[in-house]
């Protein structure tokens, strides 16, 4: 094969490829699935009601964190900090979902396996629970709260934990 016609391939071929790449923020799972890349939870701290609230912009999000902190910034013998300052990853908005009021202090989410986009509803699957048998469990009213990235262009009405 002549070279100049095998550089001139490979040049259009890399150059198509190129194009064809876009960044995401989100790791991309199994078709329809995506992991989000900003995630932040806490056992206590959230609304007395379940619900969720869409947020799009830094100074929302970290005044949210800040009013819902419970333990995340729980420094004990420690002097005073500024708070973190949290930014939203580029191609995201972030859920601030509130489970409500829960009767176990030891309810958090530790993180989340998947996202999905099912119609209207935003589907989020959960790392299955480890069983905690013969572990004495924390007997105390919580209000945990979980805040993740879910990519723009979603738009759902409700959501649903698996």
């Amino acid at each position: 094969m002549n070279p100049r016609i095998f550089l001139i391939t490979i040049l259009t071929f890399m150059s198509f490829i190129s194009c064809q790449t876009q960044h995401n923020t989100n790791i991309v799972m199994e078709k329809g699935h995506v992991k989000p890349v900003f995630f932040i939870s806490d056992w206590n701290g959230g609304a007395n009601d379940a619900g969720f609230e869409i947020i799009t912009d830094n100074i929302t999000l970290n005044r949210k964190l800040q009013q819902h902190a419970g333990t995340i910034e729980l420094q004990i013998d420690q002097p005073a900090t500024q708070p973190k300052q949290y930014q939203i990853p580029k191609g995201e908005k972030i859920v601030f979902y509130s489970f409500g009021m829960r009767r176990s202090g030891s309810y958090k989410v530790q993180g989340i396996d998947s996202l999905q986009l099912v119609g209207k509803t935003l589907v989020v699957y959960l790392p299955k629970a480890r069983s905690q048998e013969g572990v004495n469990q924390i007997q105390v009213i919580s209000y945990p709260w979980v805040a993740f990235g879910v990519p723009e262009k979603y738009q759902f009405d409700t959501i649903e934990f698996k």
